[in-house]
């Protein structure tokens, strides 16, 4: 029989998710991104899964984990480029 998690779960699990997206944003943008960062994330959303599995669909928490830690690698590799590009954006105005 499948419990049915109460939906302050849910919402705290999500809550989790997007506080654990803004922090690993400004973390790639402040310190590069690197390796560590990557695998600390990769930890803390696992460890975010199973403190909210009751309540958190995997086919959905799995693939949206996936493509942050993608976009975490993508932009930390090319950070320089989009601080010089916001830069010059800023002296536009």
């Amino acid at each position: 029989m499948e419990r049915k998690s109460p939906s302050w779960e849910n919402r705290a699990a999500w809550c989790f998710f997007f506080l654990t997206v803004y922090l690993s944003f400004y973390l790639t943008f402040t310190h590069r991104g690197s390796e560590a960062l990557l695998i600390a994330l990769l930890l803390v959303h696992i460890g975010n899964y199973f403190a909210f599995r009751g309540s958190v669909d995997a086919k959905l928490f799995a693939p949206i984990c996936a493509l942050h830690l993608l976009s975490v690698y993508l932009s930390g590799k090319n950070t320089l480029e989009i601080l010089t590009a916001v830069d010059r954006w800023k002296h536009v105005f």
